[in-house]
């Protein structure tokens, strides 16, 4: 098993699209890809993941 930590993020108004872009889209490509957890924290300004 390989485990990352990666940080990103974009506005308040792009959230959902954003997080639905890593769960749906980005990572379903990937060879050999079973499943990922998402953590977002939405602040005033922007949401990171």
């Amino acid at each position: 098993m390989i485990m990352r930590v990666w940080r990103g993020w974009t506005t308040e108004a792009n959230a959902d699209a954003f997080e639905l872009f890593l769960c749906e889209e980005n990572f379903q490509a990937i060879a050999g890809f079973h499943g990922m957890s998402v953590l977002r924290l939405d602040g005033p300004a922007r949401s990171s993941s």
